[in-house]
């Protein structure tokens, strides 16, 4: 009896051992580490690192040719090697370097050839030279600027803050004047002397579209806005002539608006008729065209830059679509030729041009839009370091049209891209 009982506790045990055993086999099978495997031909590459081949560290994906990513467009390479990016803009990948390091806002160039911009990181604005120099232009710091409205000339900016404070200061007087608070939307005049913006009561009978002289002074009314002030938007016109425009006329569908063109002593324009939504505007360097974006549902509701005569009898004519799909703050009218300078996110999302958040962070091409024929050239893919597409925000010409300057959208850095030796 006492055998039998034995043999069963040394059967119950075994049965017990095998069992462990087997669930840690199961254990072992389940976690065990992959063993590594290095590619043919990088057995001598650090685990982790992406392969890297000729000077300037551009990294390449797994494999040769190209690697095909959800929704960006891929710099074109020869199968087994990579094109390196060119210094200086000729319709292929070009590089952008860094020039500064701060989080920059509003650069702006000056007839002088000096580059000016606000670093959110000390509240100072600086003076950026080509040689890559700064000087500050501030002695005191402006923290938490939230817009910067330039002078034609950049002597002098308006700073916009949080509490809705407004503030002129003059670069070369090294002075500042209040503006009223219940201005916003400025723009400057062609002379730099005087300003317009929107003038916004707390009553609908005081909200007026309005002008001020650069030291605060001398307000006038222009146009009364009541409940339409967010439809109106202030651009002065280069040849002085229109002081702002409106989406207040009679629409003609779903998605075509006409736009009223406002002048300073309640002059009777054409008015324009524009295919689509989201109608915002940049003036030629003469002030004899448009630049705008709108979308419709013919577009995907993409942004769709346009083209149109908008100065005297001409107001509305030859109108024509560029066939790029971006908006025109992303875009820079040069002072010395008749172009404009824009940068075009590559793969936009249908639906961008209503909800721009969608096209944040899509990687840009560069392209030169010709203001006379209305043809545009691609320029360049600008890349950033290690290959790294860009997204370009805040572009700025340099006075001798060479050298474009634009904010990384990524990271807010302030960089270049060479368009001529």
């Amino acid at each position: 009896m006492l055998e039998n009982i034995d043999k069963r506790k040394l059967l119950i045990w075994v049965i017990i051992i095998v069992a462990l055993l087997l669930i840690g086999y199961v254990f072992y099978l389940a976690f065990r580490s992959e063993p590594i495997v290095t590619p043919p031909g990088n057995q001598n590459l650090p685990i982790g690192n992406l392969p890297t081949i000729g000077p300037g560290n551009v990294n390449i994906g797994e494999g040769p040719g190209n690697v095909n990513l959800p929704g960006i467009t891929n710099v074109p390479t020869r199968p087994g090697t990579i094109e390196q990016p060119s210094p200086v803009a000729a319709g292929g990948p070009t590089s952008t370097p860094v020039l500064t390091r701060d989080q920059t806002l509003a650069p702006q160039s000056t007839p002088g050839g000096l580059t000016r911009f606000y670093s959110r990181n000390d509240g100072i604005f600086y003076d950026f030279t080509a040689d890559g120099t700064r000087q500050a232009l501030t002695t005191l710091p402006y923290y938490d600027v939230q817009k910067v409205t330039w002078s034609p000339t950049a002597s002098s900016a308006i700073l916009e803050f949080p509490d809705g404070a407004n503030i002129l200061y003059d670069f070369n007087q090294q002075k500042q004047y209040t503006l009223p608070q219940e201005m916003t939307d400025f723009a400057f005049a062609p002379t730099g002397k005087e300003i317009a913006g929107k003038f916004l009561g707390e009553q609908e009978s005081d909200k007026w579209l309005v002008t001020v002289g650069s030291d605060g002074s001398n307000l006038k009314g222009i146009e009364p806005l009541g409940a339409n002030a967010d439809r109106v938007q202030v651009a002065w016109s280069p040849n002085n002539q229109v002081v702002a425009l409106s989406l207040t006329g009679e629409p003609s569908g779903l998605f075509n608006q006409e736009v009223l063109l406002i002048g300073l002593h309640g002059e009777n324009f054409k008015s324009l008729q524009v295919e689509g939504r989201g109608f915002e505007a940049r003036w030629s360097a003469d002030g004899q065209k448009l630049l705008y974006n709108v979308y419709s549902d013919t577009t995907d509701y993409l942004p769709n830059l346009y083209l149109v005569n908008a100065s005297g009898n001409d107001i509305g004519f030859n109108k024509q679509s560029l066939g790029l799909a971006t908006w025109v703050d992303k875009c820079v009218v040069s002072q010395l030729e008749a172009a404009a300078y824009c940068a075009v996110p590559q793969n936009l999302p249908a639906g961008s041009g209503y909800v721009r958040e969608l096209a944040y962070g899509v990687p840009d091409a560069f392209y030169r839009v010709d203001l006379t024929t209305g043809t545009n050239t691609l320029i360049a893919n600008p890349l950033a370091e290690e290959g790294r597409q860009v997204s370009a925000t805040s572009l700025t010409l340099s006075s001798d049209g060479r050298i474009l300057y634009f904010v990384d959208e990524l990271t807010s850095q302030l960089r270049s891209l060479q368009l001529a030796p």
